[in-house]
């Protein structure tokens, strides 16, 4: 097994990067900043990027791929018109052939990185039209799996782990709502979170304490990548 460098990548100062842009979040400000932002945000980044691969690769023995989101915002159809994401995300997924087609709806290994805060989750966002059937379907017709996911949601929840909030208010037309598990079915998507000390991202900890939370939820991963 590979040696990972268990050196910092993120340090105090990216913390306070994002602080500032987060109370200036105007292009004229950040145009005076693009050199600061490159060395002390954007370049640990892509290191911290890297080591996570090969971690996660690790953990999964499966060759992982990262991607690390704009920090330009998308504000067409936003009422919110800052232009710039005041945090750094990413999402670690399986390395796919160039024959195959990446699906949205595949479950991920997710990190965020804030002024103030770091948090960790697995999941999927949203499903795609396919997925979400499926996943109704193993809910609502399959027992034994909605059981098992019911009990590694609670599980993890024990442990501190948060559910993401449900998108709908109430079951689905045509779902029994007294099934055993259907308040599942107001999800259209699934994922856990947990939150993270921001001084631990800053330290030779990081890697270390981000793969411990994705351990935790290896089980909750694979239950998911087994719908797709």
């Amino acid at each position: 097994m590979a040696t990972i460098s268990t050196k910092p990548s993120f340090t105090q100062e990216s913390i306070t990067f994002l602080g500032d842009l987060t109370m200036n979040n105007d292009r004229d400000w950040f145009q005076d900043q693009k050199e600061h932002y490159q060395s002390v945000v954007a370049e640990p980044a892509k290191v911290f990027m890297g080591k996570m691969q090969d971690a996660l690769g690790q953990l999964t023995r499966t060759k992982m791929s990262g991607k690390t989101f704009r920090i330009y915002r998308d504000v067409r159809f936003s009422k919110d018109k800052t232009p710039y994401n005041p945090h750094v995300r990413m999402i670690f997924r399986p390395e796919i052939s160039e024959e195959e087609e990446e699906c949205t709806s595949n479950p991920g290994f997710y990190f965020s990185l804030g002024m103030d805060e770091v948090i960790v989750g697995v999941g999927s966002f949203q499903f795609e039209k396919e997925s979400l059937k499926l996943f109704r379907a193993a809910i609502a017709e399959e027992p034994k799996k909605a059981a098992a996911i019911q009990t590694i949601i609670a599980d993890c929840q024990a442990k501190g782990y948060r559910l993401g909030e449900p998108k709908l208010k109430n079951i689905p037309p045509g779902y029994n709502k007294e099934a055993p598990h259907a308040g599942l079915l107001r999800h259209k998507g699934l994922a856990l979170w947990n939150d993270i000390d921001p001084k631990v991202i800053c330290s030779d900890q990081a890697i270390e304490r981000c793969i411990s939370t994705y351990q935790e939820l290896i089980p909750f991963y694979q239950w998911l990548a087994a719908l797709t």
